[in-house]
């Protein structure tokens, strides 16, 4: 993880194994909010092209219960997704992340947009 504090912009990398357990994830994402409350960054670049844990419904909704609305209230505007090749865990991250516009006040705060380049992702967050 990397934070630039001049540009309030963090980049996270996700290397989630496939066979990674539904806590142990919560755990990872409940460590990475306290990570979001305590830098603050307003621009996120988060680079799934390693992750393989598939986001199933049941953590999507809690994702978009206990972590989002936390992330946003630290001041998270943007999110770019970086997808990789795994078509499951591209699916699920975009499930997620359509899902969390249901709620007005993510929505009206936070913008999200997903790509397949790295370079697309970090130029549509800095400009």
């Amino acid at each position: 993880m990397n934070f630039d504090s001049s540009e309030k912009f963090m980049e996270a990398t996700w290397t989630t194994p496939v066979t990674m357990e539904r806590e142990e994830y919560r755990e990872v994402m409940k460590s990475f909010l306290q990570v979001l409350q305590e830098c603050k960054p307003k621009k996120l670049l988060t680079d799934s092209r390693g992750a393989g844990y598939v986001i199933v419904p049941n953590d999507q909704d809690w994702i978009n219960t206990n972590i989002y609305p936390q992330a946003a209230q630290a001041g998270l505007s943007q999110i770019a997704f970086v997808l990789g090749a795994d078509l499951f865990v591209s699916i699920s991250l975009e499930q997620m992340a359509d899902d969390s516009q249901e709620n007005k006040d993510i929505k009206e705060v936070l913008r999200q947009r997903f790509f397949d380049d790295y370079d697309k992702a970090k130029k549509w967050l800095l400009s």
